[in-house]
C-alpha cells in the first residue's frame, strides 16, 4: 500500500496522526509525508533563518524516527492559499505518487493555512481513485463552532511511543512540554478509550 500524509506545517502531522504513519510503516506500506511550510517566526511574526534550519532539521527528524519519506515544499506562509496555481502542485504529488491512501487536516480547521490545505487535497484528489481521510486538529488548537466527526479509529497503541519521539523531535516548539506533550498523549488516550483500547488516532472518512 502507498499512503501519502499531506500537512501545512512541520509537526502537523506528527501531532495529528504521528502514530498512523509509524503503524503504516510498520505493516510494510511505503509512506511520504508532504509538508507545505517550515514555520520561522517567533511569537512577535519575526522571522529567523536560524529558526527555519532548526525546524526543518526536526522535521527531518521526526520524519525519520516514524519511518516515513519526508518532501519539504518550502512555501512562503503568506502566499499559501487554495487557489489555482497550488492546486496544480499538489495534483501533480498525487498523480506522481498513486497513492492508495491520503491524509490531510480538517476541512473546517481554524488556523487558515490548514483550511488552505484541506481544500487543496480535495481538488488533487478529485478524481476519486484514492481513499481520503482528514485527521483530527491538532491539541492545543483554535475554537471552532463546527465538531470533528470521527468515523474512523486507529489502534496505535502499539506505536504511541514512536508517535511521542516524533512530537518531542520538535525542541523548537513553544510550549513543548509544558502542555503540548500531555495534551496530544492524553487525546490519543481519550480516542482510546471510546473503542476499548489504549491508545488511538481518529479521522474523518472523505
Amino acid at each position: 500500500m502507498k499512503v501519502l500524509a499531506f500537512g501545512a506545517h512541520a509537526d502537523d502531522i506528527e501531532i495529528s496522526m504521528g502514530g498512523t504513519i509509524a503503524k503504516h510503516v510498520s505493516a510494510g506500506h511505503e509512506v511520504k509525508m508532504v509538508v507545505a511550510i517550515i514555520p520561522d517566526e517567533d511569537k512577535e511574526g519575526i522571522s529567523s533563518q536560524n529558526a527555519r534550519k532548526k525546524r526543518w532539521k526536526e522535521c527531518e527528524n521526526a520524519a525519520g524516527i516514524l519511518g516515513a519519506e519526508l518532501q519539504i515544499l518550502d512555501f512562503d506562509r503568506y502566499q499559501f492559499k487554495y487557489n489555482r496555481e497550488h492546486v496544480k502542485i499538489f495534483d501533480k504529488i498525487v498523480r506522481d505518487y498513486k497513492p492508495d491512501k491520503v491524509y490531510t487536516s480538517w476541512n473546517h480547521d481554524s488556523h487558515m493555512d490548514h483550511l488552505a490545505l484541506s481544500n487543496i487535497i480535495f481538488a488533487a484528489t478529485r478524481r476519486n481513485i484514492h481513499s481520503v481521510y482528514m485527521y483530527e486538529p491538532m491539541t492545543p488548537g483554535g475554537i471552532t463552532p463546527y465538531s470533528f466527526r470521527a468515523n474512523m479509529f486507529v489502534d496505535i497503541s502499539d506505536s504511541i511511543e514512536k508517535k511521542m519521539n516524533s512530537v518531542k523531535a520538535y525542541e523548537s516548539v513553544r510550549n513543548l512540554y509544558d502542555t503540548w506533550v500531555p495534551g496530544i498523549e492524553g487525546r490519543a488516550k481519550y480516542r482510546g478509550d471510546q473503542i476499548g483500547i489504549t491508545y488511538a488516532e481518529a479521522f474523518e472518512i472523505v
